[in-house]
């Protein structure tokens, strides 16, 4: 896996321009070295950054953009963050936390609107000593998926902004270091199995550093729903996201009810070390496998030590409510759970259920969730008995994960809808259908016919039959393009709280245009 790489430069010294409404691009220096603004491989940005003027206006914004070249002054906005808006960052070197896709050969620049302050506003582009730094600039700016012929292109000039960018070898648009919380897999930003407590890792970080007491943290809201487990589970995972300067070390800890309007510390994970950071600007994840049962009503709760480093905090979230306590070993009672700050804590469980409540989680762990003594080997069958289940003789039913049964491509061989006109002469497109054993998350992924993912979708689907409409196009670079002519794949995988499904495949022709479809 390539590591993270630090794209650009953001500073407001040495140029005094004109207020610029524009997107502007560096066209020079597309190497690859630290702090050129080059994509040297297929990722992710999961930062950007730019210096912002003494004076801002209401209105100014920053947009990150890539541009893929396709002459000396010509190219097409590839991809694009979000618009940010610069008001109240007067003087600032202001990151933006975000997540968008880039590609291997395209070039970094950015979407500028700043109002007229001389030269106290935000500059868009700045004075280099290097000739070879040649920035291509279009007015009025443009968004992603646009194109741009006759651009006007400055030597000696480069763009003010800086982002950070990841791989993402699974193909999940999510990147693999501070982003993903189930690598290998298109599961990128929600449980690999189970359900999700706490933090997807997604916001404004606030990485609060430094050394504390011995602390336990305990995300008790998020979005302005409580976080306390609905019914019985199991944490079969957790994870952290530190930007630590050493190698720092973590517990996770099971608060029960403790029946007196408090909680206890239940059960406690072992001592884990979150890796030393290797993206020290967005962070990274440290991912550790456990077995903790917690109750219904319970929470789960991080833990430091007094040369600890703090877990990191995403800031600007409403609705969410974390408690700080004084850390203690398992047993250690607290007669509540006092609000003590309004911010999201860096930390996050996989939990999936546990049906019979011998704590196994039944998705991951559990070989027979309907027996409290079977994890591992085959179920008893009902004659020979081996395990209690239900109070009232009879096992509780087993969490399924979900399946798909006859996934098909009607047409098979069909023509892609032509771009920006109608089609004419015959029919184009086709359906992708299946059918559900229950109610789930569908990811269906186009595959060449090597098995290399061209592009990626989710759809929350009924339990049953459904039918999804299929054009023939996909998205690269930014925009929008038909499938070329040839033979392909479509994979499909269902997942909901049961766990996740077997993947399904079936196949199909995309057929030149003028060619008549067939079934």
């Amino acid at each position: 896996m390539p590591a993270p790489k630090h794209l650009g430069e953001s500073t407001v010294a040495g140029k005094g321009i004109s207020p610029c409404s524009c997107s502007a691009w560096q066209f020079g220096d597309p190497n690859t070295a630290a702090g050129s603004y080059g994509i040297p491989y297929d990722g992710v940005i999961v930062k950007s950054q730019v210096k912002v003027g003494a004076l801002t206006g209401s209105t100014d914004t920053f947009q990150p953009q890539t541009a893929h070249k396709t002459g000396a002054n010509a190219g097409t906005v590839a991809s694009a963050g979000a618009t940010h808006n610069l008001s109240g960052l007067a003087g600032t070197l202001a990151p933006f936390y975000e997540r968008f896709p880039v590609h291997a050969g395209d070039v970094l620049g950015a979407r500028f609107s700043t109002g007229n302050f001389f030269i106290e506003y935000t500059n868009a582009f700045f004075n280099s000593p290097n000739s070879t730094d040649e920035i291509a600039t279009k007015t009025p700016a443009l968004a992603a998926g646009e194109s741009f012929t006759g651009s006007s292109n400055a030597t000696k000039e480069r763009v003010n902004v800086e982002a950070w960018m990841e791989p993402d070898e699974d193909h999940d648009g999510f990147g693999d270091v501070s982003q993903d919380l189930c690598l290998s897999s298109l599961i990128g930003g929600t449980a690999c199995s189970g359900s999700l407590f706490g933090s997807n890792f997604e916001g404004v970080v606030a990485n609060s550093g430094g050394a504390g007491s011995d602390s336990l943290y305990v995300q008790t809201a998020l979005g302005g729903a409580p976080t306390a487990l609905p019914v019985r589970g199991v944490v079969v995972r957790w994870r952290l996201l530190g930007i630590p300067t050493s190698d720092r070390e973590f517990q996770l800890r099971v608060l029960a009810p403790n029946g007196s309007g408090g909680y206890t510390i239940a059960r406690s994970s072992a001592a884990e070390t979150l890796p030393k950071n290797i993206s020290a600007e967005a962070g990274a994840i440290g991912s550790f496998a456990t077995r903790l049962q917690v109750p219904s009503g319970g929470y789960v709760g991080i833990a430091t030590g007094p040369t600890f480093t703090t877990p990191t905090l995403f800031v600007g979230a409403p609705g969410a409510t974390m408690s700080k306590l004084a850390d203690g070993a398992d047993g250690t009672s607290y007669s509540g759970l006092p609000t003590t700050a309004a911010s999201v804590v860096g930390y996050d469980a996989d939990i999936e259920p546990d049906a019979d409540g011998d704590g196994y989680g039944d998705a991951s762990q559990d070989s027979c969730p309907t027996s409290t003594s079977v994890h591992d080997g085959t179920c008893p069958s009902a004659a020979g008995g081996g395990g209690s289940g239900s109070a009232s003789g009879g096992p509780p039913a087993r969490p399924v994960a979900p399946a798909i049964d006859g996934l098909s491509v009607k047409p098979k061989r069909f023509r892609a809808k032509p771009l920006g006109r109608v089609a004419a002469g015959g029919t184009w497109g086709t359906k992708l259908k299946l059918k559900l054993s229950a109610a789930a998350t569908v990811t269906l992924t186009i595959q060449s016919k090597v098995g290399k993912p061209l592009q990626t979708f989710n759809k929350s689907l009924n339990r049953g039959a459904s039918s999804i409409a299929f054009n023939g196009q996909i998205r690269r670079h930014g925009k929008h393009v038909d499938l070329a002519p040839g033979a392909y794949r479509l994979s499909a995988r269902a997942r909901n709280d049961a766990g996740i499904g077997a993947t399904k495949t079936a196949s199909f022709t995309v057929l030149p245009p003028g060619a008549p479809a067939r079934p």
